[in-house]
Parts: C-alpha cells; sequence; structure tokens
C-alpha cells in the first residue's frame, strides 16, 4: 500500500511540474502581436517626436570600442552598456545594424538586423533597454527603385532572448508612404502610418499599441 501511495505521489508531482514548465514557456512566447491597437485623432506630424536625440548617440568616454567599430557614417545609439551601431546611407541603414553588449573593450553582439533597410532619426531603445521597435522594409525599393514598391513593417525585439517580430499593422485609408514608432513607455508604442500625401496633408493617423502582457 505505502508503494503504490508513493507511486501517486510521484506521479502527482511530476504532473504539476510539467505544468508549470508549460505555463512558463507559455509566458516566454507570448505574441508581441497579440496586444491591443487604438485610433487617437489625426494630427500634425512632427519628426522630431520620433527622433533620437544627440545624447542617446553618446558613447561614454571610458569605453575603448573595437577598431573599425564606428566611423564617419555610423549611426548609434547607446542604452545602458548596450550599443546599437549600424553604417548608414543619407536617411537610412541600408545594411542593418547590430546591438552589442560593451565591457572591457569588448563588444558582445546580443541582436543583429540584417533584412531590410530601416532609418537612422528612429529611436531604437524602449526607456527600460530591453527592446527595441524601428520600422523597416525590404531592400528591393533601393536595388529596384522601378519595381513594386515594398511595404513598410514595424519590428519588436526582446534583446534578453532575441525574439523578434513584425507586428501586424492597422488598415490605412491610402498606402503608407512612411513609418514611424516611437515607445511611450516600456510596452506601449505610438505609430504613425503618413501617407504619400505628406507635404499637402500634415495631418496623418496615429495609433498607440499596447504589447499583451
Amino acid at each position: 500500500m505505502k508503494r503504490k501511495w508513493f507511486i501517486l505521489c510521484l506521479c502527482l508531482l511530476l504532473s504539476l511540474l510539467l505544468c508549470a514548465c508549460q505555463d512558463g514557456e507559455q509566458t516566454e512566447t507570448t505574441s508581441f502581436d497579440g496586444g491591443t491597437w487604438t485610433r487617437l485623432e489625426d494630427r500634425t506630424l512632427n519628426f522630431e517626436e520620433y527622433a533620437y536625440q544627440s545624447e542617446d548617440a553618446y558613447i561614454p568616454a571610458d569605453w575603448t570600442l573595437p577598431e573599425g567599430t564606428v566611423g564617419g557614417f555610423t549611426r548609434t545609439e547607446v542604452k545602458g552598456d548596450l550599443l546599437l551601431y549600424g553604417w548608414y546611407q543619407e536617411t537610412v541603414m541600408d545594411q542593418g545594424f547590430t546591438v552589442a553588449r560593451y565591457d572591457d573593450e569588448t563588444l558582445t553582439p546580443v541582436y543583429t538586423f540584417g533584412a531590410g533597410i530601416t532609418v537612422t532619426w528612429q529611436k531604437f531603445f524602449s526607456p527600460d533597454g530591453t527592446k527595441l521597435v524601428f520600422p523597416w522594409k525590404a531592400r528591393a525599393d533601393i536595388e529596384n527603385p522601378s519595381g513594386t514598391p515594398e511595404e513598410w513593417r514595424l519590428r519588436v525585439v526582446d534583446l534578453a532572448t532575441g525574439r523578434e517580430e513584425d507586428l501586424s499593422l492597422p488598415p490605412t485609408e491610402e498606402p503608407t508612404a512612411l513609418l514611424l514608432a516611437k515607445w511611450l513607455d516600456n510596452t506601449t508604442l505610438e505609430v504613425t502610418a503618413a501617407g504619400e500625401d505628406l507635404y499637402e496633408n500634415p495631418l496623418q493617423p496615429v495609433w498607440t499599441y499596447a504589447l499583451p502582457t
């Protein structure tokens, strides 16, 4: 009888452990794309609201970066001990970028983007430095400018795990000529999908997006 109860208790314990592991895995793999979009009133687009500031790009004076990391055309952004850097041409980084952790003259990459182009003025890091957000599109527009324009996409990255995901954007009344995004806090984004009439019509659609918890 004791042996029977021992086996029964052991099976129950294993079942509880399995459920706990499954719950933990589910939490880690929660989709970024399961959040909530909220449409705000259209407003005049102000690029500066979405742009990084000069202090965001300031590399600490006591950092000694490996040779060749930063050049005359390197876009940088620093958050704590993390450095985002990539070569740029005019308003885009057409070769992607890297995020690396700095420690004692060494950079250890934690995330690399190379799937397309992104913009140079974007501020990437969330306030707590755990995530990135950035608009991007495939390189076809540069390699074949007479072809069908690529659509803008919006990517969120978890720097702790390297998990990345493109959000399903809300529908717009006209094609998006320019996509802008910024962090309002660590879990909320503000996104503007500017149309091709940007310069004729300064009022553009704006949304907030709350990441799933």
